[in-house]
């Protein structure tokens, strides 16, 4: 695959343990893990410059059950697939990520989750809006495809935790949720394109919750427990057409970067319903 820049990719990687497994806290600790190993294989440098991002370029979902889609925790059947939906962010990322999941796949190397060996039997694109658009997109192919919408319906399916200045926030607001991801495509996006500035004075005057729908929860994404929401949220848009767009974009994004803090342990994984 050639290094193209301002590329990112939404993968889904399937994995069936080879032996019984037991997972004493939460498996997207161990999937973390485990990736870096394999990115640290196949690109060092990255692999070590990686764990000092200060706004990471990899998110790790929640590891499911390939078919029902419920989380996987405890002891879960062996037989069954299991699988973990990723995010690269920039196209170090991407390259690195699809070549050590290749490799490990075509040559049949077993990844160690919690020390129990699975292997890799798939790795499928999963690009949220266009499925049979291949592994990787760019940051303007996300722009050009958003529209000045009226009204946002956002999904939270693992445990998101949203921080300021340190602290975690208990009410939700417009303002957290597109600062976080604003923050995101500023980072990661080309020059013309990172320029989404979002201040609290527009975003409290042109974005009303219409319906706020969200459950405590609590997950071992770190050795003392956090603690996030699941659930969905209704946003009704007003203001100019560009601003409209902007949150758009960043609600589009939102499917690959994630919510929040911790989203490379399998918190703040986001779904954009409409």
């Amino acid at each position: 695959m050639a290094r193209e820049p301002y590329r990112l990719a939404r993968v889904d990687v399937v994995l069936r343990a080879l032996l019984p497994p037991s997972f004493a806290g939460d498996p997207a600790v161990a999937v973390h893990a485990a990736l870096h190993r394999l990115i640290e294989i196949v690109n060092p440098l990255l692999g070590r410059r990686i764990h000092g991002e200060a706004v990471k370029s990899l998110v790790i979902g929640p590891l499911r059950d390939a078919h029902s889609g419920a989380p996987v925790s405890g002891r879960p059947v062996t037989s069954r697939p299991m699988l973990v939906r990723l995010g690269l962010l920039n196209s170090d990322s991407v390259l690195s990520g699809l070549r050590a999941l290749e490799l490990w796949k075509r040559e049949r190397l077993a990844i160690m989750l919690d020390g129990v060996p699975f292997a890799v039997e798939d790795v499928q694109p999963a690009s949220p809006r266009e499925p049979g658009a291949g592994f990787v997109q760019s940051y303007a192919q996300i722009a050009s495809s958003a529209e000045p919408t009226k009204q946002l319906h956002m999904r939270f399916t693992s445990p998101t935790l949203v921080r300021h200045r340190q602290h975690a926030i208990q009410e939700i607001s417009p303002q957290h949720l597109f600062n976080s991801y604003a923050r995101r495509w500023n980072t990661f996006a080309p020059p013309d394109l990172a320029a989404i500035e979002l201040d609290e004075g527009t975003l409290n005057a042109n974005v009303r919750i219409l319906r706020r729908d969200l459950t405590r929860t609590s997950t071992h994404a770190s050795r003392f427990g956090e603690s996030g929401f699941v659930g969905e949220i209704v946003l009704a848009v007003g203001g100019s057409e560009a601003f409209r767009r902007h949150l758009h974009i960043l609600a589009l994004y939102a499917e690959y970067a994630g919510t929040g803090s911790r989203t490379a342990f399998g918190m703040g994984e986001t779904q954009l319903v409409c």
